[in-house]
């Protein structure tokens, strides 16, 4: 009943990502999660054009990074040209970081693309006003900023495409960088890990990465960052 409840309300609007966060109660194991995700990956398959899991974010097409690779690609291709344009510089970040390094492709169950822009703050101005200064930029260039309450990083987009990427600022100026971390918690890592980048391939596209990948995603995903968990840093707590 809940799966065809949450597909329904997915039907109704598709940008809906559906409250199954209001379930959280009982769907507190990754069994019932799991098995939630095959009973709608079922109904999905047999009444719909395009099969559905749970990520989460909540009710969403399975592998929409995969499906749509080429769109994802281009989009990430333009925003580290126009990052530059606007004096930052982009690297992958998170589960996007994550598929790079340990598949060198999208993980299967995430559902945006994660970036990591760098501020630099001259001495006129603050922080918030050089991050300004980078997203109007973005604006500038055709780019739509939504900025989140309360978190550091902004969703940007094309007027009129579905695609949209999630971009979070990196303040280098000294010898620690405020980075979101474990259920969106703010951290201080070491700025070193970003000062400096590299490449990782991607779905045979060689985009930057930070220099420290592989100290950043055991810092953020734990030491078995490489076994692949659909359900690591749910949205609310499992008790296995």
């Amino acid at each position: 009943m809940l799966a065809h409840g949450l597909l329904n309300q997915v039907r109704r609007d598709p940008r809906a990502r559906s409250g199954i966060a209001s379930f959280g109660g009982v769907l507190n194991t990754r069994s019932s999660l799991r098995r939630l995700s095959e009973e709608i990956k079922t109904i999905s398959e047999r009444n719909d054009s395009k099969i559905h899991t749970i990520s989460r974010h909540g009710v969403t097409p399975l592998g929409v990074l995969h499906s749509q690779r080429s769109e994802f690609l281009a989009a990430v291709k333009d925003m580290l040209g126009d990052l530059n344009a606007a004096g930052s510089r982009g690297m992958l970040a998170y589960g996007t970081l994550l598929g790079a390094v340990r598949e060198g492709r999208f993980i299967e169950h995430d559902d945006d693309v994660d970036l990591f822009y760098t501020v630099v703050v001259s001495e006129s101005e603050s922080k918030d006003d050089a991050i300004n200064r980078i997203l109007n930029t973005l604006e500038l260039r055709g780019w739509r900023i939504s900025k989140i309450p309360k978190y550091m990083n902004v969703h940007v987009s094309r007027p009129g495409s579905p695609i949209s990427l999630d971009l979070f600022p990196l303040d280098l100026s000294g010898s620690t960088v405020q980075v979101h971390m474990e259920s969106m918690h703010i951290r201080q890592l070491p700025s070193a890990w970003f000062d400096q980048s590299t490449e990782r391939t991607i779905h045979g596209l060689a985009l930057p990465v930070p220099a420290h990948s592989e100290e950043f995603l055991e810092e953020r995903y734990g030491s078995s960052w490489r076994i692949p968990d659909p359900f690591h840093d749910w949205g609310w707590t499992l008790v296995n």
